[in-house]
């Protein structure tokens, strides 16, 4: 939990590693404070009470990303495992998300003028043939 020290942090850390012990609970903030590989990583949710608004808010899709970059042991493991327990209705998005390619959206247009008229100034662009 976010309770514990970088001390308790490394120690549950080494314990694990070391797999004195095998199973590790963690918080969705926790799986970016904690450098742990495992071979199976179940997601318990893909939501979180937020109490500010009173309301159950969906995890950021970096957050999901992060902890399934979780299940892979490199070296120990030929392949690793996640399991992610969401409502019905998030299944058919996160079947979508996991298995086919992500859009890639390019913003070059936005700054292209800028890069031309550096390259102009430079000198690495002299004429319209460059």
């Amino acid at each position: 939990h976010e309770g514990l020290t970088s001390m308790e942090r490394r120690v549950v850390e080494q314990l694990f590693s070391s797999g004195a012990i095998q199973v590790v609970v963690a918080s969705r903030n926790l799986c970016w404070g904690m450098n742990l590989a495992a071979h199976l990583v179940i997601i318990m949710d893909t939501q979180y009470y937020n109490g500010k608004i009173h309301a159950y808010v969906d995890y950021p899709i970096y957050d999901v990303l992060q902890m399934v970059g979780r299940a892979n042991r490199p070296l120990q493991d030929d392949e690793g495992r996640c399991v992610i327990m969401c409502q019905g209705s998030k299944k058919d998005f996160f079947k979508k998300f996991l298995y086919e390619p992500l859009p890639v959206e390019s913003h070059l247009d936005h700054c292209m003028h800028d890069h031309f008229n550096a390259e102009i100034v430079t000198k690495t662009i002299e004429n319209k043939q460059d």
